[in-house]
């Protein structure tokens, strides 16, 4: 139990005890901690806002159909032209799958892309492996 509880806080920052005694220590903990929170939300939103205008428009090779998928590869719009009309029902199947999903791939880049300044930063890579640690779930990407 000792090793885990050790294990659990060496991601989180120590601050030296100020002279002034236990209550000015804890005071200047819970300033950085506030002032934390509000980096981390200010970072939240400009990653959501950096996710939300994300739209990848992609054309079928030859011009039979057309779609549009946002930042979480959701099909938001699906054009059908007249040659894609010609090409028959299984043609049309193929396509339209192999043109959504080079759409959704792209727009899974996209999104990696936007993501990466605030998932490759070390505290937040440090926090969470401490709430992994905490919850005793192994990170995903490990």
């Amino acid at each position: 139990m000792a090793h885990t509880r050790r294990r659990r806080y060496q991601a989180c920052r120590v601050i030296q005890a100020p002279t002034g005694g236990l209550v000015d220590y804890l005071d200047d903990w819970n300033a950085e901690q506030r002032e934390l929170a509000i980096k981390w939300r200010r970072k939240n939103a400009d990653l959501r806002t950096a996710l939300a205008a994300i739209e990848v428009r992609t054309t079928s090779p030859n011009g039979e159909i057309g779609v549009t998928v946002d930042g979480q590869g959701n099909v938001t719009n699906v054009r059908l032209t007249p040659q894609g009309l010609r090409v028959g029902d299984a043609r049309l199947s193929q396509v339209m799958l192999e043109t959504i999903q080079r759409a959704q791939g792209e727009a899974r880049r996209k999104a990696d892309e936007a993501a990466r300044p605030y998932t490759s930063d070390p505290d937040a890579v440090t926090a969470k492996k401490a709430l992994h640690d905490l919850l005793g779930n192994p990170p995903a990407d490990e």
